[in-house]
């Protein structure tokens, strides 16, 4: 059985007092996807209860091994913060974009599994982070 989240049942309303969901892929897409949005702006360290929930600063990753290296632990985060964070997904996969146009342009592509019960669907997600930190999952 799939649930709203808390804030979702409380934006919903009436929809969203009951707390199960019935099982239809776009709106499951569509709160996967924004609860990633939402975790994804959220740094690492600024939630007291859970201080690996979201992701690390890309500007404070380590960059004297060089930028690919940082782009490569910027990758694991996200892979990692989906496998604790979003028990929607399952076998996620996630990778580095690269912009030969723009190399600063820092834009991952989520390939996964929903898990709807007794027929989990591949989808597809890709985040683009912005010079202001900010990041967007559009699916």
């Amino acid at each position: 059985m799939l649930h709203y989240t808390l804030l979702q049942r409380v934006a919903l309303g009436d929809e969203g007092a009951k707390l199960s969901l019935d099982v239809n892929e776009d709106k499951l897409r569509e709160s996967v996807q924004m609860h990633m949005q939402n975790m994804f702006n959220v740094r690492q360290g600024s939630v007291t209860a859970l201080d690996d929930y979201g992701l690390p600063d890309f500007n404070d990753l380590d960059m004297s091994s060089g930028y690919m290296k940082a782009v490569t632990e910027m990758r694991k985060a996200i892979k990692l913060a989906l496998e604790k964070y979003e028990p929607r997904l399952d076998r996620v996969r996630v990778r580095y974009l690269q912009n030969d146009d723009n190399p600063l342009d820092l834009r991952f592509e989520i390939n996964a599994h929903m898990a709807i019960p007794e027929s989990p669907v591949r989808v597809r997600f890709q985040t683009m982070m912005a010079n202001d930190g900010l990041c967007k999952v559009v699916g």
